[in-house]
This record gives structure tokens, sequence and C-alpha cells, in this order.
């Protein structure tokens, strides 16, 4: 396409929207007189009338509807495309914000994303630790992360973990102390450490898989814990009780053999977490950074 076909099939665009020479001359920042033209000169080479013209009105024919409903989709998409290349020519900036739990806080967000924000120091992350469910767009929110990929219309998802599996765990000096449990029932002979999502929740249940069925244990804890992630991994540590939590949070305790995992053979695996944002979102270059860095990359078997 020359740049004069260009031209002229924008300026028909901008009269076709403002229904007036004068107008759209305005818009385009030319005369009149040279819309007018520009528009008889593109009804010449396609051997057609775009407009109806009169003293008072300049309205779209039949052909000019058309011509009009095939060029917008085509024209903005060429705006789109300048739009990105100039936000990708740009420095990335502008602040994201997020809402999640406190284990994905420590466990996702904060490891994937430091690096990204060493590297761009004007890319801003607001990250709000919040146990319970969360509407994100009528909090203000950019980015949620919630289990499961089923979120209705108007949701993008991105897996951002391995499927979540969950365990028991007690310090070796617990366990010595009180004996090691042999099957589900014997928790309730023990000390539990629990977790509330938020202060005017009850403690959370318990779930494992027994046989292929989901097993639900309400424990009755003598410590309880709302968000307060320290508190609860520090409770299990100093031999308070046993401990039911994301089985990624206790790595490193794992390793170092401070505590150890107990009735394995029953621990509940859920479905992976997922990254999820209003559809209208993620123009920005700092936007889709965020989301490619917290992209799961299936190097691990569990979150």
């Amino acid at each position: 396409m020359s740049t004069q076909n260009f031209t002229e099939l924008n300026h028909f665009l901008v009269v076709a929207e403002y229904q007036s020479f004068a107008q759209a001359a305005d818009k385009v920042g030319v005369s009149a007189s040279a819309i007018s033209h520009s528009i008889k000169r593109l009804e010449e080479k396609l051997g057609i009338r775009l407009f109806n013209r009169t003293t008072r009105s300049v309205t779209l024919t039949e052909a000019g509807m058309q011509l009009r409903n095939e060029l917008d989709p085509l024209f903005k998409s060429i705006d789109d495309r300048i739009e990105s290349l100039t936000e990708y020519l740009s420095e990335p900036k502008g602040t994201i914000k997020i809402n999640v739990a406190v284990d994905v806080a420590e466990i996702i967000i904060y490891p994937r994303l430091k690096q990204l924000l060493l590297d761009n120091p004007k890319i801003k992350l607001d990250i709000s630790i919040d146990n319970s469910f969360v509407d994100i767009i009528s909090e203000g929110y950019d980015l949620g992360v919630r289990i499961g990929s089923d979120l209705g219309e108007g949701f993008v998802a991105i897996q951002v973990s391995g499927p979540i599996k969950m365990g028991l765990f007690a310090s070796k000096a617990y366990i010595s102390k009180h004996s090691m449990p042999k099957s589900i029932e014997d928790l309730k002979n023990h000390h539990t450490i629990g977790v509330k999502l938020d202060s005017k929740r009850n403690e959370m249940n318990w779930e494992f898989l027994v046989d292929g069925k989901i097993k639900t244990f309400t424990p009755n804890s003598r410590l309880i814990s709302s968000v307060n992630k320290e508190i609860f991994n520090s409770a299990i540590k100093d031999g308070l009780g046993i401990g039911y939590t994301v089985y990624n949070s206790m790595s490193k305790e794992l390793a170092s053999g401070e505590v150890i995992e107990i009735l394995p053979e029953y621990s509940m695996v859920y479905d992976p977490l997922f990254l999820y944002y209003p559809s209208r979102k993620g123009n920005t270059r700092a936007f889709k950074m965020i989301i490619e860095a917290l992209r799961y990359q299936e190097d691990e078997e569990f979150y």
C-alpha cells in the first residue's frame, strides 16, 4: 500500500467517525479542502461513492459502511502493534498490585521476581498478603493467585506451580516424646498446630487421601495462627505439636532434619496454582514481564 493510499483510507475513517469534513480536518490537522480532495481521489480509485453529501450533513453510503467495517479492525490492529512496539522499546515501568496467600508470596512470587526487580528499577511490585478469597477487581488488584484454572469468563489463567502436595510435620523431639502416629485417628491423641485463613474464621480442617477417598480430620489445636507462617513453622520445629501445611514450605526443614514427615502415604495433592487477571489487563511491558517470570516451568514435581 502506498503512503497516499494509506492516508486516504485514514482520512475516510476519520470522516466516517465525525460525519463532518471540518471536524475530520481538525482531528487530522489539515484543511477541510485537503480532506475533501483526499476522499474524492479515493472514490475515483474505487469507482464508488462513499459518502452522501449535503450542505448540512455527510453520511456513509452502503458501500462506505461496508468499507468502514472492513477497515476499522485493520487500522486498530496497526495501532495496537505500533503501541506494543513503542512499549517494548521503552524502559519497563509501572506498579503491579498482586494479592496472594503468604505461602505463595514466600515460595513463588518473591523468588521468581527478585531478579526482575533488580534488573528493572522502575517496576514496582505491591504484594498484599491475604489467605482468604479476594475479588481482585473490586479491591483494585492487577493479579491474584488461586488453586485451579476454573475462573469463569473474563479472566486469563496462567499456571504458576505444579500440583500442591500437603503434608504432616513434627520435630524429632516431639515424636521422641509423644511417639509416631500410626493412623489419622491417632492424631486425636496428639498436640496439633492449626491455621486460620483469617481472624474471623475457624481453624482449618485437614484433608487426607485414604483408599482413593478424601478423609477429613478436624484438629483441636493448642496453637492456632492466621497468616503468620513464621509462628506456625517455629511451633512445629520447637516441638509444640504436629502441623499440616504445604509440603514445599517445609522443604528446608526436612532437608536439614529439623522436622520429619508423618503419614506420607495419606498426603493430599491438589490442583496447581494459577495466576489470574482480567482479560482486559496485560498491555504494559512490565505486566507481561511479570507474567512470564511467574509462569510455571515444570522443573519440580510439586509446589
